[in-house]
């Protein structure tokens, strides 16, 4: 009997430490989400720059290369971003524009109340703040 114990407790055990790894990996990605809405820019570029360094034995000069490489293509994407953005949330708007159209007073009064997770309302927060993510505030416009 208390092999089978074991057994189950090794289990369970197992079964826990699975949950818990797989809910903090969803943490993380949904931090990283969040962060990436507020503004705060993808940090991944920078683990990209010191896994490429590590991975392919890069000298300090082809890292600061890269690194260079990186930020010029996290600066051009986010501008594109700020292009794009403002005509992507435009169209969810009118989206839940007509869906709002069909609903009933009370449907739609629901639809408040869940918020914009269900269906975005309107631009991010960040958007229009004038200042890109992980680039300092005095290069400007560069």
């Amino acid at each position: 009997m208390k092999r089978w114990t074991a057994v189950v407790l090794l289990i369970v055990a197992f079964l826990i430490g699975a949950v818990v790894g797989g809910l903090s990996v969803e943490l993380v990605h949904l931090r990283r989400i969040a962060a990436w809405h507020r503004g705060e820019g993808p940090p991944e570029l920078d683990f990209l720059v010191r896994r490429l360094e590590r991975r392919l034995d890069l000298t300090r000069e082809q890292t600061e290369q890269v690194r260079a490489i990186v930020d010029s293509a996290r600066h051009d994407l986010w501008q594109l971003r700020r292009e794009v953005e403002p005509r992507v949330h435009g169209r969810l708007e009118r989206a839940r524009a007509e869906i709002e159209a069909l609903l009933s007073p009370e449907q739609r009064e629901e639809l408040e109340r869940l918020g914009p997770a269900l269906l975005p309302q309107g631009p991010p927060p960040h958007f229009g703040r004038g200042h890109e993510p992980g680039r300092p505030r005095d290069r400007g416009g560069d």
